[in-house]
């Protein structure tokens, strides 16, 4: 049972007790005071409460009401008329405690020490065998150092496990933010993080499903004297076995950090892995890469990875909508947004969501370059029921990978009221549909295959498209094509597409699409001597 501070209380006296004094005295006096709720009475000493005066270790007896440190038998109490002070628990503390509460009146940040094994094996996780209540306050992980980072790329993470409920509220959080790697250095200029989508640093990476990674941090070692690190977002594991209320935040962004003109530097997203029994709640989680942008800026960090795995519920109680792994955008670069999965007893294999802010392209209208974009990682293979994409999204299937989409074509859908930059880039990569005699494209979004042979009909409806996605080709041989066969009939409905717009070659050295040259194809266009028509009249095949 949870308790709120302004639904118990204990004397004025009681209290300078528990401030005041220490050993046997203080034990004593802690079984004369009681918590009184309703008409039930819990006695205080029930409860090893953190008195600490100031910001220190759990390790230490005195910082505690029972004047140890806590054990796995214990009840652990957070409330702010004893003490607001953080709290580090470090690994000389038990790993282990019977349950959690942080009142309303509590404030402060409760710091796990927790590790990925590979770095150190000494304190890997915590566990609260019982229900754990963050009515106020927060929890975290300690940041990357230089010195960790000589140990290990991936050090700290918190990583916790619930053996009862887990209730975060409205003024409770749960925030890795700019937590992520130690900011290596770029060698000149910004750069921008990649993680579950591809920034213009590094090369998109980790588990759809489980995912644990911390987010690329950036740095920026250019000629700004703005040198500090862009961090990403830090690492979430939760297990949870019984139900999840989240009315508060779940929080693993990147942070931007501005200097002059390629300096600006955006880290990427960082992980948040969820396993319970029910999720429900009006919060928020997030695995965004900063926000960046501004008219200096050439660098963008990705957005990361978050996976809810629903372990007794047929679908998810929380809104979708909440649940955000934005990319970021900037001057000439638009970094992927990240990916988020949410598996429930009906859909195993998940349902995976897309989107990214409606106004990440933002005054400059830079696209993204085909390879900023979310593609599978190398090698990997994604087993999906099925897809949701938002606006500004788009699923990259690149050479060597595989996307195994359980629900066909029909299982994609989207939600964004525009068409260009949103859909599937089949580019290289595998796509495996299940046999069927048709197959629909429905809704706001493209299909672009590169080339990709659909056995059966096709069908395209409802705003859909088939053609090509509106993306920014860098290179006069760098453009879009659909290639696309169907072995049946196709039937393109009224206020569907096939659609290749503002795709072609740019003019050399331009870095617009389109450039500024007058461009010609079927026809000769102005310009000089060198702007001819080209292209096969009865097999037209270039943008």
């Amino acid at each position: 049972m949870h308790l709120k501070h302004s639904d118990w209380s204990f004397s004025t006296t009681a209290k300078k007790s528990l401030h005041n004094c220490r050993g046997a005295i203080a034990l004593t006096l802690l079984l004369a005071i009681f918590a009184v709720n309703a008409n039930v009475v819990y006695a205080a000493d029930d409860f090893n409460i953190w008195i600490a005066q100031s910001d220190g270790l759990a390790s230490v007896g005195s910082n505690w009401s029972k004047n140890r440190a806590p054990n796995s038998s214990d009840n652990i109490l957070f409330d702010g008329a004893y003490s607001t002070a953080n709290c580090e628990w470090d690994s000389a503390a038990s790993d282990t405690v019977a349950s959690w509460t942080q009142t309303n009146g509590y404030t402060g940040t409760v710091t796990f020490k927790t590790t990925f094994p590979e770095a150190d094996a000494t304190f890997t996780s915590f566990t609260i065998t019982g229900d754990a209540a963050l009515h106020c306050g927060k929890w975290t992980h300690p940041a990357a150092t230089a010195a960790t980072e000589a140990l290990a790329h991936n050090y700290y993470r918190l990583k916790v496990s619930i053996g009862g409920t887990l209730t975060i509220d409205s003024d409770a959080s749960i925030s890795v933010s700019a937590k992520g790697t130690w900011a290596k250095s770029s060698g000149g200029g910004g750069i921008g993080g990649s993680y579950g989508g591809q920034g213009n640093w590094g090369t998109a990476f980790g588990s759809l499903l489980e995912p644990s990674a911390l987010g690329e941090s950036a740095s920026t070692t250019g000629n700004s004297s703005n040198r500090a690190p862009a961090f990403g977002g830090g690492a979430v594991w939760l297990n949870v076995v019984g139900a999840t209320v989240l009315d508060g935040k779940i929080l693993s962004d990147g942070i931007g950090v501005a200097g002059e003109w390629a300096d600006y530097s955006w880290g990427s997203g960082g992980s948040i892995y969820l396993s319970t029994a029910s999720l429900a709640g009006t919060g928020t989680m997030s695995a965004n890469g900063d926000a960046g942008g501004g008219s200096k800026c050439k660098n963008a960090g990705s957005g990361g990875r978050i996976s809810i795995l629903l372990t007794s519920a047929a679908e998810m109680s929380f809104p979708s909508e909440n649940i955000t792994a934005y990319g970021s955008s900037s001057y000439t670069c638009v970094a992927g947004t990240g990916t988020i999965v949410v598996r429930t007893t009906q859909k195993t294999n998940g349902t995976l969501y897309l989107r990214d802010r409606s106004d990440k392209y933002g005054q400059f209208k830079y696209r993204p370059r085909p390879a900023l974009t979310t593609p599978i990682p190398a090698g990997q293979t994604w087993i999906l029921d099925s897809i949701v994409f938002g606006k500004n999204a788009i699923l990259r299937v690149p050479a060597g990978t595989t996307l195994d989409l359980r629900g066909g074509l029909a299982s994609v859908s989207s939600t964004s009221t525009a068409l260009d930059d949103t859909g599937l880039l089949v580019d290289g990569g595998t796509l495996l549909l299940p046999d069927a005699a048709a197959h629909t494209v429905s809704g706001n979004w493209i299909f672009e295959p590169t080339d990709f042979a659909l056995t059966g009909d096709l069908v395209v409806t409802n705003g859909a498209g088939v053609g090509t996605l509106l993306l920014y080709s860098n290179t006069s041989n760098n453009v879009r094509t659909c290639g696309l066969s169907v072995s049946g009939d196709m039937h393109v409905a009224s206020g569907a597409y096939l659609r290749a717009v503002r795709g072609g070659y740019i003019a050399t050295g331009a870095e617009t699409v389109g450039g500024t040259t007058p461009g010609c194809h079927g026809g000769q266009s102005a310009g000089t001597a060198a702007n001819r028509a080209y292209d096969s009249f009865f097999h037209p095949r270039h943008p």
